[in-house]
């Protein structure tokens, strides 16, 4: 065989040994590798939107957890972790020390479950209801977790004795009763110490008092006892009158009023020296008038008979 065959063999080996070559780095080996590097890339992006998502949790995350120690933060109520029923007593004899005519406290039982127990007691008594309404707000709005529960009251009447003048008086009260629960043994960590709690600003908290009192009469069929011991213009006598003062005189003596002072169902406007007259505003039941008192010139000297004559409100006479 020629050099020029053997040549040309070599010379098409060498050409189809490159050509192999090129082919294996070009459509497979570099296939591989751009496959290889589609994949980490995919991956990486996949990581990165997973990245995204963690940052976007977190931050909702952060969110939550300072809105949570906000409110956290903000509560004012205290859930005492042991409490027992002379400590409740003692806290409502402390709230009911005034303006209770009697009370009575009856415990019902203790509950218990996994977050909390209270205690629930029976609450009846008579009361103003100006006491009451506080007593309530107390219970309901101060640092101790307290539930006022099937409040239910009525108005009544009680008589007994004015302890200055020792006449009998009418004291417009009501009847109640409430159930209420005394709560305590919270979880772990479900009341703060006192000193970490915030102060409840008062303009969020409900009035302390009462707007209008619903349970007090605004119409009697029968008029007040005088348990102060006023003078009673209409069973009371005008002896004289000296500058701006009156001397009267009742079954319990003799008495000097001057303007502004009270008596029985009204005041004293106007000690009228000219005309020898006393003039008064007198309540009774919604109907509120003027009144004289005056001495008969025609038997004043038998010793000053009296009349009690309602005037109109330019000041004449009511015949």
């Amino acid at each position: 065989m020629s050099n020029t065959v053997i040549n040309t063999l070599l010379l098409l080996t060498i050409i189809l040994l490159v050509s192999g070559a090129g082919y294996y780095l070009t459509d497979v080996r570099q296939t591989q590798e751009l496959q290889a590097l589609q994949e980490t890339r995919r991956l990486a992006e996949l990581q990165f939107a997973e990245a995204e998502e963690l940052l976007q949790a977190e931050a909702q995350t952060e969110q939550i957890a300072d809105e949570t120690i906000r409110k956290w933060r903000a509560r004012y109520k205290v859930v005492p972790a042991v409490i027992e029923t002379p400590d409740v007593i003692e806290y409502l004899e402390s709230l009911t020390a005034r303006g209770f005519e009697q009370i009575d406290f009856d415990l019902k039982g203790v509950t218990r479950t996994a977050s909390y127990s209270y205690y629930t007691f029976t609450v009846r008594g008579t009361a103003y209801f100006t006491s009451l309404y506080r007593l309530v707000w107390n219970l309901e709005n101060t640092r101790e977790l307290y539930h006022v529960r099937n409040l239910s009251l009525r108005h009544v009447d009680i008589m007994d004795e004015n302890p200055t003048t020792g006449l009998e008086r009418r004291l417009s009260m009501v009847d109640f009763t409430f159930d209420l629960r005394a709560y305590f043994g919270g979880s772990e960590g479900l009341s703060a110490p006192e000193e970490d709690l915030l102060p409840v600003p008062r303009t969020l908290l409900p009035a302390s008092a009462p707007v209008h009192n619903s349970f007090y009469p605004l119409v009697r069929t029968e008029l007040p006892p005088n348990d102060k011991g006023l003078v009673d213009l209409s069973k009371a006598t005008l002896l004289s009158i000296l500058g701006k003062r009156a001397v009267l005189e009742d079954a319990s003596g003799v008495h000097e009023l001057t303007e502004g002072d009270e008596v029985y169902l009204g005041t004293i406007v106007d000690v009228d020296p000219i005309n020898i007259v006393v003039r008064a505003r007198l309540t009774r039941g919604q109907t509120t008038e003027m009144v004289e008192l005056r001495i008969d010139r025609t038997i004043q000297s038998r010793g000053a008979d009296v009349r009690v004559q309602p005037i109109d409100n330019n000041g004449s006479n009511r015949r």
